[in-house]
């Protein structure tokens, strides 16, 4: 499996924007992409695999009625919910916790899915209205 690199990552989101400022000119109907179905495409990067149909849909679809603001306020609890799925989907060594699982469950616990959580509010924020 291929790591997707930070500059990769803002590539893509960048394109992302481009193509949708795109469909807006040109008067196609543009969806609207809340901060679950952006997190949910950042996971996909990471794992390679679509997103769980049941859990990790639930979770997302939470997210885009919640919007990003309030994603930000409940980011720990979105992030217990990410890791769970994460685990239950066996998806860990693809965000680097599952070599290292004992420092980083005390050490850093849910950081780095309460990093996905802001960095895809983040990207919410940044894309033109839907």
């Amino acid at each position: 499996m291929k790591k997707i690199t930070l500059i990769e990552e803002r590539n893509a989101r960048r394109a992302a924007r481009a193509l949708l400022r795109k469909r807006k000119r040109n008067g196609d109907e543009a969806t609207h992409r809340g901060v679950g179905d952006i997190l949910s495409d950042m996971i996909q990067s990471r794992t390679g695999a679509p997103p769980c149909q049941k859990f990790c849909k639930a979770t997302a679809g939470k997210m885009n009625s919640w919007g990003a603001a309030r994603c930000r306020e409940d980011c720990d609890e979105l992030a217990g919910e990410i890791r769970a799925n994460v685990a239950r989907m066996g998806w860990a060594s693809a965000f680097g916790t599952k070599a290292i699982a004992a420092v980083v469950e005390a050490a850093a616990g849910d950081s780095v899915y309460r990093a996905l959580v802001l960095r895809a509010c983040d990207q919410s924020d940044s894309l033109p209205p839907g």
